[in-house]
């Protein structure tokens, strides 16, 4: 029963950390660019 649990914790975990990092990724270069844009301006 516990190794069933785990397993679909596991197969859960996976997906949603990967979604997670891309979101990061994505946040962190949208806001990296903001800041340049609002730097190349001045």
């Amino acid at each position: 029963m516990l190794e069933v649990i785990t397993m679909n914790i596991g197969t859960l975990y996976f997906p949603t950390s990967v979604l997670l990092l891309v979101v990061l990724l994505l946040g962190g270069l949208y806001f990296y660019f903001k800041r340049r844009r609002k730097h190349n301006k001045k």
